[in-house]
């Protein structure tokens, strides 16, 4: 962490110079001081430290490879005002001080600033949510006192996760089941990260507008989570568990099917009224003619001629006026009329026979200028007006729509997933750890960086309950026995490829997107 400074950045000469709303109260450290800028605590107003934070982003973890410029009061109140004269195009409001040298030097500390945080940024690492399943038998003391002791406080955090007791059935169905479960996780997965991606979609990838609208069951998915229980009334535990697999798999795809069709449709409907802007306002070679052609300007109903509109790179404005007449037969001479021109392209109308109408558009594009398909409709300014307006409407429905079923989704399907997570572990608890069935189950939140050393912390503890798969080196790390496991998981009926990600306890890592 970048150590503060607090050396008095300001003088008694421009202490006066503040605003009267900047009241020095007293010096002591301040969240921005993270970012080695040396600044007093001052009653100023809430939405000047929300600019400032806003212009320096979020306090920084690391220490600067590049530091700003040290950043005092006065400045910094320059900097909020050069700011916020840059974003509304405003003069800055007068703060009383004199010496406003320095407002210009704030676009230079401004400029500095953002520079030195960009070098400040990094990755967060993602949340991680661990599930683990252990014998009852192994435990003298509390089970989670003795699992928090293994992982350590700064590895993860341990909460107990309940899982009810199902109807077990055979052996045969067991082992059909975790198989079945396996590929509905997957399956969950999937569907979870393209709701995440729909609702991304929706907010142009605003990240944190995303993460309010992920709510399950009325809270937050990390609460949802740690407040889990088994949802009796959707999924009757005394029901077969096939029959539970089965109701999980069909409200996944219901899930997946509502939410596609609704983020589909209002995907369609954003582009055409994205195609309906570009044409008000884009250059002449793309916009729509019909507020720009004079109808007067075109050859109507004649049986011989006809007027194309061609649209000219600017700077090729005088090769077309030299050489429109001759890049093929039957152009009428001197017809060219110019009708607009933007900063891009100046827009023409040249009137040819329609027997060379097919050869005089060719032989424009091979030229680079851009022939426009234009018919003059009586009323159709005043068409593309309306028809705009009601696609602008209907895109305005839909994405409410679209968003409530991007809420409406995520929620089901982070509810299925954990349901099936939970079928998982009990699942496999029993093909491991056998009847009668006593087992404690945990979730462990973490980070992706600290997960491996999770991982770590229990093989180390528990390795012994994978037999000679696992095994101690001299200095007693855990050590992996491929050829024993190998032979383990063959003689259980299952490929080397399956038994590759084996533990030695039930353990299933997990993360949303």
């Amino acid at each position: 962490m970048a150590a503060a400074h607090l050396t008095n950045p300001l003088t008694s000469r421009n202490i006066h110079h503040l605003p009267a709303s900047l009241k020095l109260q007293k010096f002591r450290l301040h969240p921005l001081a993270s970012h080695s800028i040396s600044i007093a605590t001052l009653r100023v107003p809430w939405y000047f430290l929300r600019r400032i934070r806003k212009v320096l982003g979020p306090p920084a973890a690391v220490e600067p490879t590049t530091s700003a410029p040290p950043l005092d009061a006065c400045r910094a109140w320059a900097l909020f005002e050069a700011s916020q004269t840059r974003s509304t195009g405003l003069p800055p409001s007068d703060c009383g001080c004199h010496n406003l040298s320095f407002l210009g030097e704030s676009k230079h500390l401004l400029a500095s600033h953002q520079t030195a945080d960009q070098k400040l940024r990094f990755t967060m690492p993602s949340t991680q949510y661990i599930l683990v399943s252990l014998p009852l038998r192994i435990f003298d003391d509390d089970p989670i006192s003795s699992l928090k002791n293994t992982i350590g406080r700064d590895n993860g955090e341990v909460l107990p996760f309940t899982i009810p007791s199902f109807k077990i059935g055979t052996l045969d169905a067991l082992v059909q089941y975790a198989d079945d479960l396996t590929k509905l996780n997957t399956a969950c997965e999937a569907v979870v990260s393209k709701v995440a991606d729909s609702l991304k979609g929706i907010f142009d990838g605003d990240e944190d507008k995303v993460a309010q609208q992920k709510i399950v069951s009325d809270k937050p998915t990390d609460h949802y989570l740690r407040s889990f229980q088994w949802n009796k009334i959707r999924y009757r535990a005394d029901r077969p568990l096939g029959e539970l697999i089965d109701i999980l798999q069909k409200e996944l795809q219901n899930t997946d099917n509502d939410v596609k069709a609704k983020f589909n449709q209002y995907t369609s409907v954003k582009t055409n009224l994205a195609s309906l802007q570009r044409r008000q306002t884009g250059n002449l070679a793309t916009k729509s003619l019909t507020p720009i052609v004079n109808p007067s300007l075109l050859v109507q109903d004649s049986e011989y001629l006809e007027t194309h509109l061609i649209a000219v790179p600017t700077n090729a404005r005088k090769d077309f006026l030299r050489s429109y007449e001759t890049i093929t037969q039957w152009v009428v001479p001197r017809s060219s009329v110019q009708v607009a021109q933007d900063d891009e392209f100046t827009l023409f109308a040249v009137t040819t026979f329609k027997r060379a109408s097919a050869e005089f558009l060719q032989k424009c594009r091979e030229q680079k200028w851009t022939p426009r398909q234009y018919k003059y409709v009586e009323g159709g300014k005043e068409e593309e007006e309306r028809e705009l307006e009601r696609v602008a409407r209907e895109n305005k429905k839909l994405w409410g729509e679209a968003l409530r079923q991007g809420q409406t989704g995520w929620s089901e399907s982070v509810i299925v997933w954990t349901h099936v997570m939970t079928l998982r572990v009990f699942v496999e608890t029993v093909l491991r750890y056998g009847l009668p069935l006593e087992f404690v189950c945990v979730l462990i939140k973490t980070t992706s960086k600290q997960a491996n050393k999770v991982k770590t912390a229990l093989d180390s503890a528990y390795s012994y309950l994978g037999g000679n798969a696992f095994g101690r080196d001299k200095r007693g790390r855990v050590t992996k026995d491929d050829a024993s496991l190998n032979s383990e998981m063959a003689a259980a009926g299952l490929s080397v490829a399956e038994g590759s990600e084996y533990t030695p306890y039930v353990y299933y890592e997990f993360e949303f997107p």
